[in-house]
């Protein structure tokens, strides 16, 4: 007995079987649809290939790279797929297949993973971030995804960090504290007319590079903001932290390393965050969509 799992992002849709001890039995992965038609077709022509291969699939469960009302089986926000905004993917889904479907935020899924078969496993409550081209994350309170009033708990991207009075305008977590905007402040000040990645700016510091060492410190910085702003608002037992700068071996002392300025200054803040980095990294979504098809249909 196996499951379909999709993880649809902006540019690929990944896939996997998995086996009811939640183990991946294959992946693979296709450039993304262009269309909600081309969704369908596509997740039909995956389905039919994976009975033939590994015989009975017992559901699908599906990463969206957007708001999700996963009670209603819907995708409420535009996200990276335009296509799907207000749509009932599950419904549809479940039409052509004849199979039991659930869908849900690609950031939610990613803390489910951690929650049921990762770093947060030992913990009630967490808190997930994920740093990348924007800021993602998502609130687990006893294995169960916290989405507010909503549906909008856990989107700290959208907190706000900066303020600038000249021109008076505000920066939020996304726009000021992303990996993404520590790559753009570098080629402002740089003049670079080709596009840089994280790692093109870590390996410039690494060489000594003054405007992206001073820009990787403030990138760090204001992570150690947002993971404060965090723990005083949520107040969750952990925090966990991904995407793909998070496999560096200094990410989470350099983190500490600004932390520990913010509680030098701050005498009545008594609670220091518990930071650590997720254990899932390309696989979190599959996953966590797994966790979530089998605990909501029970299968």
């Amino acid at each position: 007995m196996f499951y379909l799992i999709f993880d649809f992002g902006g540019t690929s849709t990944k896939y996997g079987v998995l086996n009811q001890q939640g183990e991946i039995c294959f992946k693979s992965e296709d450039p993304a649809a262009r269309s909600l038609e081309g969704m369908l077709d596509h997740i039909e022509t995956v389905y039919e290939k994976t009975t033939l291969a590994h015989g009975n699939v017992r559901g699908v469960g599906m990463s969206i790279p957007a708001v999700t009302d996963a009670d209603a089986g819907r995708v409420t926000s535009e996200g990276a797929l335009k296509y799907v905004k207000n749509i009932n993917l599950r419904q549809l889904v479940e039409e052509r297949l004849r199979r039991p479907v659930e869908i849900e935020n690609d950031g939610n899924c990613a803390a489910l993973a951690e929650a049921y078969a990762g770093a947060g496993v030992s913990y009630s409550s967490l808190a997930v971030v994920v740093c990348g081209t924007g800021i993602g994350g998502a609130l687990i309170e006893n294995r169960a995804i916290k989405k507010g009033a909503n549906l909008h708990g856990g989107e700290f991207g959208y907190g706000i960090m900066v303020y600038d009075a000249q021109a008076s305008r505000i920066g939020t977590w996304s726009e000021q504290g992303s990996v993404a905007a520590l790559v753009s402040r570098v080629m402002a000040q740089k003049g670079d007319a080709h596009a840089l990645s994280g790692r093109d700016i870590f390996d410039r510091a690494d060489l000594g590079d003054a405007v992206s060492i001073k820009e990787i410190e403030r990138f760090y910085m204001l992570l150690a903001m947002g993971i404060h702003n965090i723990q005083y608002s949520i107040d969750p037992e952990i925090i966990l932290l991904g995407g793909g700068i998070s496999r560096r071996s200094d990410f989470v002392k350099s983190i500490e390393a600004k932390l520990d300025i913010i509680y030098e200054q701050l005498d009545n803040a008594t609670v220091r965050p518990h930071i650590d980095t997720c254990a899932h990294f390309n696989d979190a979504n599959l996953l966590g969509a797994y966790y979530n098809l089998i605990h909501r249909r029970k299968i």
